[in-house]
C-alpha cells in the first residue's frame, strides 16, 4: 500500500508531531511506501502587512499546496492521503486535491479544531463550549487563537467557509483518538457520525517496563494552566489532612508557569525538581523508574501520550476526569482519577500509590498489560488498515452514486 501523509507541525513539538511520525512508522515498518508533505510553522515570517495578508489568505485555501499536493498524487497514485493537522500552512485545499484525484482521504481528528478556534475547549482557567455548534464569534471576541484578533479572525474564517462548502462532509473517514473526541464532535455538528472511526494514540517502539517501586513522582507536559501543574505543586506543598507528601517529584517540561512554579517550590522547600524538555528517549527512561505518573489536566485533553506511555513503563497513573482520562485511566485498575483542580484530592491519591507499594504494582503490572492489548504498535496498525478500507468502501459508494469528484 502506498500512503500520502500530510502534516503541518508546530514551532514546539507536541503530540501531534509524535502520533503523525508514529503512524508513519507503523507503516513503514509494515513493509508500506509512506510519502509525506509537510510544513512547519517555523517557516512563518510576517514582516509587513502584505505578509500577514498571505498567511491569512493560505490559512483558508493553500492554492500552492494544492497544486503540490495533486501533482504527488499523479506521480505516486497512493492507495489513501491521511491528513494529520492542516493548519495554518496546509489549509483544507489537500482534502479537494485527494478528492479531485479520487483518492480516498482520512482525517486524524487529534483536538477539538472544528468547533474551536484553540483547539482546546478551554478559555481562561476553564473548559469553554461558547463556540461550540455555532458560528465562532466568541472565540473571535476573545481572541482564542495565539491570543490574537487577526490570527481569530483566519481560523474563523476558515472554519466558516469550509462549513459552508460542506468540506468535512466531504472527508471519507475520520479518526478520532477517543471516544470523547468522536463524541463530542458530533454533538457540535462538525463532522457526520457514520465517519468517525476511534483508534486511539498508541505507544511506539521498545518501551521497558519498570523494575521495583520506582523513586519518584513524574509529570510530563506543558507547564500551563489547562495542564494543572498548579494544583500538583499545591497538592505537593500544602498535602491533605495536615500531611504534606513527603516524596520527590519531578516535572519534565516548560511553559508560561514555569518561573512560577519554580519560585513557589523554592519557597516552600518541597521535594520538588524541575527537568526542564527532555527528549522522548529520556522521558521513557524517566517513566521507567518512577512510581507514579501525575496527570492533573484541567481540560478536556484528547488522548494523552503521557498516561499510554507510563502503561507502557508499568507504572499506574493518577489523572483526572477529564476528557480521554476516562477511557484511558481504568479507576482503581491501573491508577486513581481525582477531581480538576482538587489539590487535596490529588495529594491524598499519590500518598496512596507511593506509599501502598503492593498496590501499586498491582496496577502497574494491569497497565502494562492494557498497553500490550490497546496501546501498543500490532493493534493500532490493525485498527489503522481497517479505517482506510473503509475510506476507500466509502469513496468507491460515491464513485457508483455518480457523485462528481469535486462535489
Amino acid at each position: 500500500m502506498k500512503v500520502l501523509m500530510i502534516h503541518n507541525r508546530y514551532v514546539q513539538p507536541g503530540g501531534e508531531d509524535v502520533a503523525f511520525e508514529q503512524d508513519a512508522g507503523l507503516l513503514r515498518d509494515n513493509g508500506h511506501h509512506v510519502y509525506a508533505v509537510e510544513r512547519t510553522n517555523t517557516d512563518i515570517k510576517l514582516p509587513n502587512f502584505a505578509s500577514k495578508a498571505d498567511l491569512f489568505a493560505r490559512t483558508i485555501w493553500s492554492q500552492s499546496v494544492y497544486r503540490q499536493t495533486r501533482r504527488m498524487i499523479r506521480n505516486i497514485r497512493p492507495d489513501v492521503v491521511h491528513v494529520h493537522n492542516f493548519l495554518p500552512l496546509v489549509s483544507p485545499s489537500v482534502h479537494y486535491a485527494a478528492r479531485h484525484e479520487r483518492i480516498p482521504v482520512v482525517q486524524t481528528l487529534h483536538n477539538y479544531r472544528l468547533i474551536c478556534l484553540s483547539a482546546t475547549l478551554h478559555r481562561d482557567g476553564h473548559v469553554c463550549t461558547d463556540c461550540v455548534g455555532r458560528a465562532p464569534l466568541p472565540g473571535l471576541l476573545h481572541a482564542c487563537y495565539r491570543d490574537s484578533h487577526s490570527a481569530s479572525l483566519a481560523v474563523a474564517t476558515l472554519l466558516q467557509t469550509h462549513r459552508l462548502m460542506r468540506t468535512w462532509h466531504k472527508v471519507d473517514a475520520y479518526i478520532a483518538v477517543s471516544q470523547f473526541v468522536k463524541q463530542t464532535l458530533i454533538a457540535g455538528g462538525a463532522v457526520p457520525r457514520e465517519r468517525v472511526h476511534v483508534k486511539p494514540n498508541f505507544v511506539y517502539g521498545n518501551a521497558t517496563p519498570r523494575v521495583g517501586a520506582g523513586e519518584f513522582a513524574l509529570f510530563v507536559g506543558r507547564l500551563s494552566v489547562e495542564k494543572g501543574p498548579r494544583t500538583l505543586l499545591r497538592a505537593w506543598v500544602d498535602g491533605a489532612d495536615g500531611q504534606p507528601v513527603d516524596f520527590p517529584l519531578r516535572l519534565v517540561g516548560s511553559g508560561p508557569l514555569e518561573r512560577e512554579l519554580r519560585a513557589t517550590a523554592r519557597a516552600s522547600g518541597a521535594r520538588v525538581e524541575f527537568l526542564g524538555a527532555r527528549p522522548r528517549q529520556e522521558v521513557m527512561r524517566l517513566m521507567a523508574q518512577a512510581r507514579v505518573v501525575l496527570c492533573p489536566s484541567e481540560w478536556w485533553d484528547p488522548m494523552p501520550l503521557v498516561a499510554l506511555e507510563a502503561f507502557a513503563a508499568a507504572v499506574p497513573v493518577i489523572a483526572t476526569t477529564m476528557g480521554g482520562f476516562l477511557e484511558s485511566v481504568d479507576h482503581e485498575k491501573t491508577g486513581l482519577h481525582v477531581q480538576p483542580g482538587n489539590a487535596q484530592q490529588l495529594a491524598r491519591a499519590a500518598r496512596c500509590l507511593i506509599e501502598d507499594v503492593p498496590l501499586n504494582m498491582r496496577m502497574g503490572t494491569a497497565a502494562r498489560n492494557v498497553y500490550l492489548e490497546h496501546y501498543s504498535a500490532r493493534p493500532n496498525y490493525q485498527r489503522l488498515i481497517e479505517i482506510y478500507g473503509l475510506a476507500e468502501r466509502v469513496r468507491d459508494a460515491r464513485s457508483r452514486s455518480g457523485e462528481a469528484s469535486c462535489g
